[in-house]
């Protein structure tokens, strides 16, 4: 049996429940972006207060063995203000090189479309993809015949949590149907989100365990089995592999457990009933920074670059939550909402 309510008979209008603030990204976090990438891209490690005392900041890229490099100036204070206008790094402006982690945002992949044999006939010609783990790693992907092969699913995966966010939003006046389709993007975006924490550990474990870096430590006795651990038995990885601990995401960690425990209770449906308000999926959109700020810091602690993506995602507006009416209402009660389907 189920219930719809209307007030005086009358069937509303869609609305949109929820929209992104039109205030702009925050200067701080684009200003530590910008730190980040800068350094990254000229080898340096310099503070923001220096970078920001220096009018121009001078990156050589040599792109082709015996060609003359390309040099390119940043102003530290106009490239973090085009960060928190676009909302993402402006690559095209700067004619910048590709950004991103070869570990983790490895751009090898193969697509194939055809089944074709060799003139000796001795079988179908093979497609062999490389993998950046280290060159002991033990599996070859590859394909004979139609198909795709990856060697990682971050970039992917990133872009696909910016893109289920702006689904719920832009759908938003749904939420109070009883047809629950529109259910289905936040079960995948809680997925998404723990599943890009654990994708990034579990590639560092591969990449230390086959020689990636050499200066990483694999010690399978401290590290543990890979399978039937705690999420944050797991995060300990990164300091006992690079050496430095992952000890600066106590802000981030109460959004981590959020996110990972409404994951495991629409997944699991345990407990057996749910309550959602469209409050309530405010909140957890609003928790998506927090979750890529985590994979941000496992990245700088093992000297790995961010990518577009990724800051996409760290500089993504809030989400506000905007009634139908202005009807006088009270805050969410701490037991009310999702609270009150949970033991």
């Amino acid at each position: 049996m189920s219930f719809s309510f209307s007030i005086d008979g009358i069937t509303p209008k869609k609305h949109r429940y929820l929209k992104w603030s039109d205030t702009q990204a925050s200067r701080g976090t684009a200003d530590k972006i910008s730190t980040h990438l800068l350094n990254k891209l000229c080898n340096g490690t310099f503070t923001a207060k220096q970078l920001r005392q220096n009018r121009f900041v001078k990156l050589t890229i040599q792109e082709k063995e015996g060609h003359p490099p390309r040099i390119i100036e940043f102003n530290f204070e106009t490239f973090s203000a085009d960060l928190r206008r676009i909302r993402t790094i402006p690559e095209k402006k700067y004619n910048l090189p590709k950004i991103g982690s070869h570990l983790f945002d490895s751009p090898l992949h193969i697509s194939r479309t055809f089944h074709f044999l060799s003139s000796e006939h001795d079988g179908p010609i093979n497609m062999v993809l490389k993998t950046p783990y280290g060159e002991a790693f033990p599996l070859l992907p590859s394909l004979d015949r139609e198909g795709v092969a990856f060697a990682s699913f971050q970039p992917e995966l990133l872009k696909n949590i910016k893109h289920l966010a702006s689904t719920l939003v832009e759908n938003s006046h749904a939420m109070t149907e009883i047809d629950t389709s529109w259910m289905t993007p936040l079960r995948m975006l809680t997925n998404d989100l723990v599943s890009t924490i654990e994708i990034t550990l579990h590639q560092l474990y591969f990449a230390a365990q086959y020689g990636y870096n050499p200066k990483w430590k694999y010690d399978p006795e401290k590290l543990g089995h890979r399978h039937g651990r705690r999420l944050s038995d797991k995060l300990k990885w990164v300091g006992m592999i690079c050496g430095a601990p992952l000890d600066n995401i106590t802000a981030e960690a109460p959004a981590l457990k959020t996110i990972r425990e409404l994951r495991n209770h629409l997944s699991h449906f345990d407990p057996p009933c749910v309550c959602i308000t469209i409050e309530d999926v405010a909140n957890w959109l609003n928790l998506i920074p927090a979750i890529a700020t985590i994979v941000w810091k496992i990245r700088e602690r093992l000297g790995e670059q961010i990518n577009s993506h990724l800051v996409e995602l760290l500089l993504l507006p809030k989400v506000e939550f905007q009634p139908r009416n202005s009807y006088p209402r009270l805050s969410l009660p701490p037991h009310g909402g999702y609270s009150s389907s949970c033991w």
